[in-house]
């Protein structure tokens, strides 16, 4: 709010009266006191506004005639505005009133008119009405008119009464006492004939008021309470120039100073507090952690700034090693080794003494003890072990080289001292030859036409009784008059297994009866390269066709046999077999049985 004070009088005299401007919520930017100055003369003054601010507003005042020039009556008509005019009843009085008027708030401010706090108490030095001064050409109670002057005669008195007497009723003077005169007052109080100079109102309604609006739409007198542009160019806008030249309203993205006062600049201060815009030599931890620190890790990886005790190398090159380097060149963490004097007294050298005190490095001439320990004998030991200085008793080698040895060559040319393996004749009187007679007296070197290498023959064996092949017995029991089967294990006798059992028999049978079906009996070389099961029985002896094929192969006490079906005749069983000896497993030479 913003209480206005009455228009000073021009009087021969100074007056102060104070004017205070109270902010208003959020949308006044300061309190200032206002002091209006008014100095001058009747003739012409300039009002000056002092504020408590500091700052001072001049305006001049209307520019009046003496009053000897108005002639005898009036004066002319002003062109100057003048002052501001309150009405008293139905006249204007030229009396300027004080009042409160609202400050709109600005936009954008978040002020409303709802937000202005109640108008300080009165001020009763400013809202005291000062008295009418006639001349002063404003019509104030109880003047009647007002010319200017405050000469008496010209239709005005001295006292601003109007003073010609009216020749009837319907008679008018106008407002400098002129009877039937054009001029009339405007709202500001201004008497004159001219309607183009009459005082308007402000953008606050007030008439002759100064008050204008500014760009942002706020109404008042003060240029200083003007919005400004932003940096953005907006009016009234927040937006701010920040230290690089960015202008936003975002305070959160301004550009700082780096650390040598530049805005935006690159310059950063390291850990040891230099500021420059290289990173590169920015200051850095050493070893132990301390910024710019001096301290270094040395090839041991010990941490210290003080260079003197940094490790070194040894000669192997190894930093913090104990390698040395001996007398003679070598290199090694060992001193066990190092090289020594010989008995020339050369480092590292080879020479030595021998038992009988030369030195040299020969050790192809050193002296030696024989046989019998004395250093330097002639006593030798011989092939054999005996140590005398006699050669002639020396003993000899026999046929292996062997000194002393007993060993002699036989017919054959075998050398060995076991007369026992000596080579003997074979059956073709050869020595040392290969022939061998079979068992079937067939002398030569040649086994694949050897007699069988085992035992053969047929058996015939009743129901309920075994089968002898020599290997052990075999239980053997008919079924029925045409069929029998033999047993893998029974007690009391040797258990057996058989090959190429191939599941149920496709005779007429029980069905844990084993078939079988096997190769040719000359067809098997290794026997033992068969697979051999031993299921509960295998089906043996039949006369009907396609039961079986083939002998039966089987294993028993370590040997390898073959058993073949002849005939049955009322359930008594004739078969032929094959029993190779121990360690034997080729049936190829296996004989016809008949």
């Amino acid at each position: 709010m913003r209480t206005l004070i009455g228009r000073a009088r021009c009087r021969e005299r100074t007056a102060r009266r104070p004017v205070r401007r109270s902010a208003v919520g959020a949308l006044s930017k300061r309190t200032a006191l206002l002091m209006a100055v008014v100095t001058g003369a009747c003739d012409g003054d300039v009002k000056a506004f002092e504020f408590a601010d500091g700052g001072t507003r001049t305006t001049p005042s209307p520019d009046r005639p003496p009053p000897a020039q108005y002639g005898n009556r009036h004066p002319p008509a002003s062109t100057e505005p003048r002052p501001p005019l309150t009405t008293v009843g139905a006249r204007a009085t030229g009396k300027p009133e004080s009042r409160t008027e609202p400050i709109a708030p600005k936009p954008g401010s978040g002020g409303s008119p709802g937000d202005v706090p109640a108008p300080p108490p009165p001020d009763p030095v400013a809202d005291e009405p000062s008295p009418p001064v006639c001349g002063d050409g404003l019509v104030e109670p109880p003047e009647t008119c007002e010319d200017g002057n405050t000469q008496s005669g010209d239709g005005c008195s001295a006292q601003c009464s109007l003073e010609g007497q009216c020749p009837d009723e319907n008679c008018h003077f106008d407002c400098v006492g002129q009877l039937d005169g054009p001029a009339t007052l405007d709202n500001c109080g201004r008497c004159d004939t001219d309607p183009d100079n009459d005082c308007t109102q402000d953008c606050n309604g007030q008439w002759g008021g100064r008050a204008t609006v500014d760009p942002c739409g706020t109404c008042n007198d003060d240029p200083l309470d003007d919005c400004v542009q932003d940096c953005n160019g907006q009016w009234g806008g927040s937006a701010v120039e920040d230290n690089c030249g960015t202008c936003d309203d975002n305070p959160d993205n301004d550009c700082p100073l780096d650390c040598n006062g530049v805005a935006g600049g690159p310059a950063q201060r390291d850990e040891c507090g230099n500021c420059d815009a290289d990173p590169d030599n920015d200051c850095t931890q050493d070893c132990a952690g301390t910024w710019g620190g001096d301290a270094q890790t040395d090839q041991c990886g010990t941490c210290d700034a003080n260079p003197d005790n940094d490790c070194t190398q040894d000669c192997a090159g190894t930093w913090g090693g104990s390698a040395q380097t001996d007398q003679c060149g070598a290199c090694d963490a060992n001193p066990g080794n190092d090289c020594t004097q010989d008995c020339n007294g050369t480092w590292g050298g080879n020479a030595k003494q021998d038992r009988c005190g030369t030195c040299d490095a020969n050790p192809d001439n050193d002296c030696q003890q024989d046989c019998t320990g004395k250093w330097g004998g002639d006593a030798v030991k011989d092939q054999c072990g005996t140590c005398d200085s006699n050669p002639a008793n020396d003993c000899q080698q026999d046929c292996t080289g062997k000194w002393g040895g007993k060993a002699v060559e036989d017919q054959c040319g075998t050398c060995d001292d076991n007369p026992a393996n000596d080579c003997q004749q074979d059956c073709n009187d050869e020595w040392g030859g290969d022939a061998v007679e079979d068992s079937c007296g067939v002398c030569d070197s040649d086994p694949s036409n050897d007699c069988f290498d085992g035992v053969s023959g047929s058996h015939t064996v009743a129901s309920g009784g075994d089968i002898e092949t020599g290997a052990g017995p075999i239980h053997y029991t008919a079924l029925g008059t045409d069929t029998g089967y033999l047993y893998s294990v029974l007690p009391d006798h040797p258990s057996v297994s058989y090959s190429f059992a191939t599941g149920t028999s496709p005779c007429d049978s029980p069905a844990d009866h084993a078939g079988y079906e096997s190769p040719a009996l000359h067809s098997v070389t290794d026997a033992s390269a068969l697979s051999y099961e031993q299921p509960p029985t295998v089906m043996f002896g039949t006369l009907t066709s396609d039961c079986n094929t083939g002998p039966l192969f089987f294993r028993q006490n370590g040997q390898y046999g073959a058993l073949e079906f002849v005939s049955m005749n009322d359930g008594a069983l004739l078969v032929r077999y094959w029993l190779l000896n121990a360690g034997g497993t080729d049936f190829s030479n296996a004989p016809d049985v008949p």
